[in-house]
Order: structure tokens, then sequence, then C-alpha cells
């Protein structure tokens, strides 16, 4: 399962890396660059998650797939007020945390 965090994690990196070099309207700078951190913070916390279930610690690891749903879920409610789907954090990777 560690590998499929990390392929996630991966992809996930790579499309926030893209979406940095885009350059919004002017008056969407702020929303993206909020939308954008809570996006990478939500991804920081799925590679201390797959790092904690290395080490078979499965109460940080559960701990950080929850502040990674959290972090989500406030990405994507900035931006759905302007119709915008933001990136989700995959539920094989929750599950994962949550068994260990």
């Amino acid at each position: 399962m560690q590998s499929y965090v990390v392929r996630v994690v991966a992809v996930h990196r790579l499309s926030v890396d893209e979406l940095r070099e885009l350059r919004p309207p002017k008056q969407f700078d702020s929303l993206t660059k909020s939308w954008i951190a809570l996006v990478d913070q939500s991804l920081d916390e799925l590679d201390a998650m797959r790092d904690a279930m290395r080490t078979r610690d499965h109460t940080d690891a559960r701990a950080y797939a929850q502040r990674a749903e959290l972090l989500t879920r406030r990405a994507s409610e900035i931006v759905h007020p302007y119709r915008i789907t933001s990136c989700q954090v995959p539920d094989f990777t929750l599950s994962a945390a949550q068994q260990s």
C-alpha cells in the first residue's frame, strides 16, 4: 500500500507544480495561492502518513490521514463557489491508514 501512496503523492505533486506555473486572473491570485497551499499541505501529510506506515506507527498514520482529508476538504470548500473541482485524497489512501 505504501507504494501506492508514493505514486499518488508524486502525481498530485506534479499536478500542483503544473498549476503553480499557470497565472490566474489577478482577482483570483489570492484564492489560487490559498488553494494550492492547502493541497500542498495535504500532500505533506500524506508523505508523513506513508513514513508512519513504514514504521508501523498506526496512530500517527491515522492522524496524518485525517489531517490530509481535512486539508483536502478545506481546499475543496474554498474553490467550490467558483465551480472548481479540487484535488481529492484517494479513499484507498485513507483506508490504508485506517487499517494500519
